[in-house]
């Protein structure tokens, strides 16, 4: 009976063991996802900081929602200036955009109409 009962504890303990080791293997595990987590957090941070300072002489209308009507207001010659001066400050390896005044864009050879059923 002894015998029994000493093997039924072993039992327990080394279940108990396991369940201790299994448990402390899933913090681990929840602590190093954490740790990844917050690194890709600072690294996001860092290069969000890094764009935001790039951007600095890149943007340069006011983010308020005004940049339409300034682009509207804009005469051809002042667009045509300002498009040259963009083209030499331009970031080497960043795509070329044609310039397209409010005017060109809202002709009416850039609309076209189409049925539903084609």
């Amino acid at each position: 009976a002894k015998m029994d009962k000493d093997f039924e504890e072993l039992q327990q303990a080394e279940s108990f063991q396991a369940q201790r080791e299994a448990a402390q293997i899933a913090d681990e595990q929840a602590t190093d996802r954490r740790r990844a987590k917050r690194q890709r957090r600072k690294e996001a941070k860092k290069e969000g900081e890094r764009l935001r300072k790039e951007a600095d002489g890149i943007n340069k209308f006011a983010g308020d929602g005004s940049f339409l009507d300034a682009m509207k207001n804009m005469s051809p010659e002042e667009l045509k200036k300002m498009a040259e001066e963009a083209e030499r400050t331009a970031v080497p390896g960043a795509p070329k955009v044609p310039v397209v005044s409010a005017q060109q864009m809202s002709s009416s050879a850039n609309i076209t109409i189409r049925d539903a059923d084609d």
